[in-house]
């Protein structure tokens, strides 16, 4: 299927994030959400819940997670008990095809924050450590809870360009809490977003746009292409 111009859809921005993130979440890596802790967030993340399976992965992680916890490692009662090592999936590989929500994401170090980008970009936690080395698959979405208030308390730029939506919800009035619809509805949208392709002619649209911002890394081009498709899905629900 191939997708027609840019649907026009009456959802405030954040409503539609959410709408696009429920349909694609680790096609369009997740989001940074700017604000502290409120209604605003919790419409949003209710939102993109709502749109999800039920039986989704949703995972939180603080800023001061450590290594085995979020990448996995070895259970040391359950390898001596049995006699052979024994591995504890981390957080990252049990929210395969889910949500991982990192708490104060503005705090986080700039070495774990280099471990996740190397899962998102790889779709896969690659475990080495105390004589261990396997892989285990994570394809998840990470929404990143910035609460940081000065300039200088941001999420790490290396993280930023692998989500596709910063989006500062001070502001925001949520009206609808679920503005794709229900968990079935999504599914159906789903179904459409991987039949569609976009035409030659708005692939160039893009890296000409794209070009012309100046932006420096081509994933801010790809995210956007993922994000017509999901939006000519979700103008498409009936």
């Amino acid at each position: 299927m191939v997708a027609p111009g840019l649907p026009s859809l009456s959802l405030d921005e954040p409503a539609l994030a959410a709408a696009l993130l429920a349909i694609a979440p680790t096609e369009l890596g997740g989001a940074v959400l700017r604000c502290g802790h409120g209604p605003e967030r919790d419409a949003f993340l209710q939102a993109v819940r709502g749109g999800l399976p039920a039986d989704t992965p949703w995972l939180k992680v603080p800023c001061n997670v450590t290594d085995d916890r979020l990448l996995g490692g070895l259970d040391l009662a359950r390898t001596l008990a049995q006699g052979h090592a024994v591995v504890e999936p981390g957080v990252l590989a049990r929210a395969d095809q889910g949500v991982v929500l990192m708490a104060m994401a503005e705090r986080w170090d700039t070495a774990t924050t280099r471990k996740l980008c190397m899962v998102l970009d790889r779709g896969e936690v690659h475990l080495e450590r105390e004589g261990l080395s396997m892989r285990l698959p994570s394809r998840c979405s990470v929404i990143a809870l910035d609460e940081g208030v000065a300039d200088d308390e941001a999420v790490a730029p290396a993280l930023l360009d692998r989500l596709a939506f910063l989006l500062p919800l001070t502001a925001w009035a949520p009206i609808d809490p679920a503005p794709a619809g229900d968990a079935m509805a999504v599914a159906a949208m789903r179904q459409r977003f991987l039949d569609i392709a976009l035409q030659p002619k708005q692939v160039r649209l893009l890296v000409k746009t794209h070009a012309a911002l100046g932006i420096p890394s081509m994933r801010a081009a790809a995210l956007a292409a993922v994000a017509a498709r999901a939006a000519a899905a979700l103008a498409r629900r009936g």
